[in-house]
C-alpha cells in the first residue's frame, strides 16, 4: 500500500515504514524483529547498503550485537556487513557485543576478523567482562 503524498510510506506486512531509505529501514526493522527470512529477502536486492547507519548511528550489524542475535550477525557478514565499523560514537559491533555481554557473538566476531584493538580502547578497555572472554577463548 502507497500513498503519493509528501509523507510516502509503503507497508510490508501491514506495518507502514518511511519511504527515505526505505530499504535500509526495512533492514534495521527486521534485524530487531529477528525476522531472518525477511532480512534475506532484502539483503539480496544487491542495491541495499548493508552498513547504511540510521539514527542513532548504528548499523544493521551494531544492532545485531546489541540484540545479541548470532544468526542475523552471521548473515549480515555473510553479505558484506563491515565487521569493524564504528558507530557514531565509536563503538564496533565487538565493543558493543562486549558491553552487553553476549559472549557467542563476541567470539564469533574475533574469530572473523574484528579488530582485537577496540577491547583495549575506549569504554571497554579495563571491562571484566571482555578480558574474561579472552581467557575463555
Amino acid at each position: 500500500q502507497r500513498k503519493t503524498s509528501s509523507n510516502k510510506q509503503t507497508s510490508l506486512k501491514g506495518r507502514k515504514f518511511a519511504a527515505v531509505n526505505s530499504q535500509e529501514n526495512l533492514l534495521h526493522y527486521f534485524v530487531t524483529e529477528s525476522d531472518i527470512s525477511t532480512l534475506q529477502k532484502i539483503l539480496q536486492n544487491k542495491k541495499v547498503n548493508v552498513n547504511f547507519m540510521k539514527e542513532p548511528g548504528l548499523s544493521a550489524l551494531h544492532t545485531a550485537c546489541v540484540l545479541g542475535d548470532l544468526d542475523i550477525v552471521k548473515l549480515l557478514m555473510s553479505y558484506g556487513a563491515d565487521i569493524n565499523l564504528k558507530s557514531w560514537s565509536g563503538l564496533s559491533p565487538l565493543q558493543i557485543t562486549s558491553l552487553f555481554g553476549h559472549f557467542d557473538v563476541a567470539q564469533y566476531l574475533m574469530r572473523n576478523g574484528a579488530v582485537m584493538k577496540d577491547i583495549q580502547d575506549g569504554y571497554s578497555g579495563d571491562h571484566k567482562l571482555m578480558q574474561s572472554l579472552i581467557v575463555c577463548l
